[in-house]
């Protein structure tokens, strides 16, 4: 449990690395690096309600948008499932919490990241898409693997009930 956060830290990390990497077309030099960025970006657009963070598109706009936009849900509900199906908790509904929570960290740290990049853009809108995707898969994981301890039939109720009273006189 103790290296959840590491690994997010990892994938985070490598996420960053290989998004310079794709932007320099594989150049590690300062002045490549230096020009995938934007020179006038400051962390406090998250402040800025006009950000072109929050900015929200049309799915008319682009074609291929929809295609692209399914590979971020499928991608992080993926990562999430990944990340559930190794956190050491019996408690499935917490450990599904805690991986929807890694796995939307990561698209949250990733598009902060690509708001400073000049040919990409961080949308706050992409940061719900991957939480939705973490969220309908872990929660699937979740229904599917829940163990059925209790017949939850109103008899089995009513017996349970009838029984303690029956210990109680």
């Amino acid at each position: 449990m103790r290296y959840i956060l590491l690994l997010v830290i990892f994938i985070s990390s490598t996420t960053i690395v290989l998004s310079i990497l794709a932007q320099t077309g594989g150049a590690v030099d300062m002045a490549s690096i230096r020009g995938i960025y934007k020179e006038d970006a400051s962390p406090l657009f998250m402040f800025d309600p006009n950000s072109s963070f929050y900015y929200f598109y049309s799915f008319a706009e682009t074609p291929d948008l929809i295609s692209r936009k399914f590979g971020h849900f499928i991608v992080f509900g993926l990562l999430a499932s990944s990340f559930f199906l190794i956190v050491p908790l019996r408690h499935l509904p917490l450990r599904g919490v805690i991986a929807i929570i890694c796995a939307t960290s990561i698209g949250i740290i990733d598009e902060f990241h690509q708001y400073f990049l000049v040919a990409r853009s961080g949308l706050v809108l992409d940061i719900v898409i991957n939480f939705i995707g973490s969220t309908v898969f872990v929660s699937t994981l979740v229904i599917f693997l829940q163990p059925e301890k209790i017949d939850k039939t109103p008899t089995s109720t009513f017996n349970l009930h009838k029984q303690n009273s029956e210990k109680l006189h």
